[in-house]
């Protein structure tokens, strides 16, 4: 049985989101603040599932909620059981396309970034692979945006001991670069968007973090780091 959840923003009801049958549901709060700018609190509901019963396809929907809470707000989830639920706002077809491209190799395009994982050997922190989340329209990834995911590929050796640095000043238990090297996991996430220029956003995931799956994200600008936080 598939349940819904229905979303209340200072007791106003602002959607009603539900599912048929297998999938995804999900609400999510985060919280953003980079440096040299604002605190943002941002709200989504959406979902990953079977919305057209007609087509034997996976879509990506979003509801319609307030995109911006503020300090105060308080936020409630009315967990439902199966019954009839708002249209969500936005359908995407899931993957909508896929291409092989000439740097990324093959990647499917999820609302709109393209996904894919890359071969990266890179020994001293055990990595094979680099999973990339390349924002990009329809059309594909850029020039530019192959042209700054090969320059990290060759500057990652370079970049790496300030990376390991950080991630051990982070890191909840790990408290040398040496345990960073020991426990990394060897698939390292990769997001790169159009804006702002020259910014790539880098994942890590460790193999004794096995009750909460935390990701230690490492922000790079210009090639130098510029933050890096955890998240749940």
């Amino acid at each position: 049985m598939s349940v819904r959840f229905q979303l209340l923003v200072n007791g106003k009801s602002v959607c009603l989101a539900g599912i048929d049958g297998d999938g995804v549901l999900a609400v999510n709060l985060d919280r953003v603040q980079h440096a040299g700018e604002d605190e943002e609190l941002n709200l989504h509901v959406g979902g990953l599932g079977k919305y057209h019963p007609q087509r034997d396809e996976q879509c990506h929907v979003h509801w319609r909620v307030p995109n911006v809470v503020e300090l105060g707000d308080e936020i409630t989830i009315r967990i439902l059981p199966s019954g009839q639920y708002d249209d969500p706002s936005e359908v995407h077809p899931s993957p909508s396309a896929k291409i092989d491209d000439p740097v990324f190799g093959s990647i499917s395009y999820n609302v709109s970034a393209w996904d894919g994982q890359v071969a990266f050997e890179f020994p001293l922190a055990r990595t094979t692979h680099v999973r990339v989340h390349v924002g990009a329209p329809d059309s594909g990834p850029t020039q530019a945006q192959r042209d700054i995911f090969q320059e990290f590929l060759f500057r990652y050796k370079d970049l790496w001991p300030s990376v390991a640095e950080a991630l051990s000043r982070c890191h909840r238990t790990l408290s040398s670069v040496d345990a960073v090297h020991a426990h990394l996991d060897p698939i390292i996430g990769l997001d790169l968007y159009e804006s702002p220029p020259g910014q790539l956003e880098l994942s890590y995931t460790f193999d004794l973090d096995t009750k909460w799956r935390q990701s230690y994200h490492v922000t790079i600008r210009d090639w130098q780091i510029v933050e890096v936080c955890c998240l749940d």
